[in-house]
């Protein structure tokens, strides 16, 4: 009898020892999976705040295209310098003028258009204005006025007045 009580008790002891580490092992696995999901929580919480950064950038890089665009058009390349003629024609049509381009001389920083119109002063006048408010930086270097003698050619005879304008186009990346 002695025996088989002495006999369970160890058999307790022991299952109370085993049931003791595995309560240590299992805590220990515990702990261990706390600490990577904390680190998980931590990872997933700093994507969150660069996808909302990702974001932000995007809605602001959206925002500053269309003024983005808006500066690009003003600077024109060899390719586009079509649309600066056909510019200068629109405003000659609009202010009634005849529009002539004499010459372009298209250098490496800035081409150079030699024009001559005929029109009368004031529509000469306003294509000057309207010259200088294109949407690029066009800076003119001479403008010259002149009415023709009276009997020689069909602008003096037409009471038009004749002009030459050379300008530069400052606007122009290569």
């Amino acid at each position: 009898m002695k025996r088989k009580l002495m006999l369970s008790v160890t058999c307790l002891i022991v299952l109370i020892g085993l049931s003791g580490s595995a309560w240590f092992f299992l805590a220990a696995k515990i702990f261990a999976a706390r600490a990577a999901v904390m680190e998980l929580k931590t990872k997933v919480s700093q994507n969150g705040k660069k996808i909302e950064e990702e974001k932000n950038l995007k809605r602001m890089l959206a925002g500053i295209s269309k003024e983005t665009a808006l500066v690009d058009s003003v600077f024109l390349g060899q390719a586009e310098l079509i649309r600066l003629i056909e510019g200068l024609e629109g405003i000659g049509s609009d202010s009634g003028v005849s529009l002539q381009i004499k010459s372009i001389n298209v250098e490496k920083n800035s081409p150079s258009l030699n024009l001559s119109l005929e029109g009368s002063f004031e529509k000469l006048f306003e294509y000057l204005y309207l010259l200088e408010n294109l949407p690029y930086l066009i800076n003119i270097q001479n403008v010259s006025f002149r009415k023709p003698d009276e009997g020689s050619g069909a602008a003096a005879q037409s009471g038009n007045w004749q002009a030459d304008f050379n300008i530069l186009l400052d606007s122009y990346e290569n």
